[in-house]
């Protein structure tokens, strides 16, 4: 599948997977994920489907050119996390928040139609 490398990283680190642990749940070896994500082979379909659903994307988000601009994630601050990185569920959970305030303009008139802008 003609994916763009630089996408499928910046789905990966996005969701908060790290190669090896996202090279786990796709049942594939982290070096097969280093050689997708630097353009030296691609993904097939099925594994493009693995990852998408992994990382909570659509399909057609790795077929993008570049990766899309996206506001930051907010560092931790809470006591008590271990480490600065926040978890998947949190991302996630973040994505959802940030794709609820984009201004009117960049919601598709589906979106308006159904009032989730």
């Amino acid at each position: 599948m003609p994916v763009t490398p630089a996408v499928l990283r910046w789905a990966r680190e996005s969701a908060g997977y790290t190669v090896e642990e996202a090279a786990i749940v796709v049942n594939d070896e982290p070096k097969l994920m280093q050689a997708w994500e630097s353009g030296r082979t691609k993904p097939n379909l099925t594994m493009a489907r693995r990852l998408s659903a992994l990382y909570r994307r659509p399909m057609a988000t790795f077929l993008l050119p570049e990766p899309p601009a996206e506001p930051k994630i907010p560092a931790d601050f809470r006591s008590g996390v271990a480490g600065s990185r926040l978890g998947r569920d949190v991302r996630l959970s973040i994505r959802r928040a940030q794709a609820f305030n984009l201004p009117p303009r960049s919601c598709s008139k589906l979106s308006i139609l159904l009032r989730h802008c």
